[in-house]
């Protein structure tokens, strides 16, 4: 064998580890470019902003759409916790799930509507506490700290939106107490 064919077979091989390389390291780049998308795309749906819990829901395969639809039941459970959804409390839910990303058209603005006509069902909310048990078990403790914290959080919003008397007095009625602590259990 000659130098020079030896030195082409080198060359050769160089180019095939380099082209290797390259088209991994391009693979890596898309596949975060992907997952960073999916983190906006979930943080959007859920209202979530912690990127660690984020991620934590990536990998348990949850999407936007699951996060979007699900992250409804509390909100409007509470507003319907006294058996009426005032104005206010539509207003507060509306703006929940705009912050979401949903929007008018969206399948999940579509169910929101039939919500706002009538409560969702008790088969609704034991298959939102159901999802919520399963899925915080595979979640670390911080990342369960903070869902629980910004799911009840934003329930706590839609309680407070209407209630008192002349706008004074505890916002949050006996009944919306119960929803939330009823809520918060499913995190326990």
């Amino acid at each position: 064998m000659t130098r020079d064919s030896l030195n082409d077979r080198r060359k050769a091989l160089e180019d095939s580890f380099f082209a290797r390389k390259d088209a991994e390291l391009l693979r890596e780049m898309r596949q975060h470019m992907d997952r960073s998308a999916q983190r906006e795309a979930l943080a959007k749906a859920s209202g979530i902003s912690n990127e660690e819990l984020l991620d934590q829901l990536l990998d348990l395969e949850i999407r936007p759409e699951t996060m979007a639809a699900m992250s409804l039941v509390p909100l409007v459970a509470v507003a319907w916790a006294d058996n009426v959804l005032d104005d206010a409390e539509r207003q507060a839910v509306l703006q929940a799930a705009g912050e979401a990303g949903i929007r008018q058209g969206d399948p999940g603005y579509e169910l929101l509507a039939q919500w706002f006509e009538h409560p969702p069902s008790s088969e609704m909310v034991s298959t939102w506490k159901a999802y919520i048990r399963t899925l915080i078990e595979s979640l670390t403790s911080g990342g369960r700290e903070t869902l629980r914290d910004e799911v009840l959080g934003r329930a706590h919003k839609i309680a407070a939106a209407s209630g008192g008397i002349l706008g004074l007095g505890n916002k949050i009625s006996r009944s919306e107490k119960a929803v939330l602590d009823e809520l918060a259990a499913a995190f326990e």
